[in-house]
């Protein structure tokens, strides 16, 4: 929890940055859970709750593999340990846009 709430508080410094800064920008918001709903800076709370959540669960998955197991290391367990993580960032939904 500790990690994702710094996550989520880079995320949220980058985000108003890139935002305000009109790099980024979020034309199809839900008006409901978004900030300044409507602007052309509007900026909605569930991106960064999201990102923050994807960039967090890997880190997450390998701190628990690694107080968990007792597998002998080596080359292939490295390689277990990569293809697992592209896996998990494969399945992780994806947001489509809608016109």
């Amino acid at each position: 929890m500790a990690a994702w709430a710094s996550v989520l508080c880079f995320e949220v410094a980058m985000e108003l940055i890139a935002v305000r800064t009109q790099l980024v920008a979020y034309p199809s918001v839900i008006h409901d859970l978004s900030l300044w709903a409507g602007a052309r800076y509007q900026l909605p709370v569930y991106e960064m709750v999201a990102w923050s959540l994807v960039l967090t669960v890997p880190g997450w998955l390998r701190h628990r593999h690694c107080r968990e197991t007792t597998a002998p290391r080596g080359r292939c367990v490295t390689a277990r340990r990569a293809l697992a993580i592209v896996g998990l960032v494969n399945v992780a939904p994806v947001r489509t846009c809608r016109s």
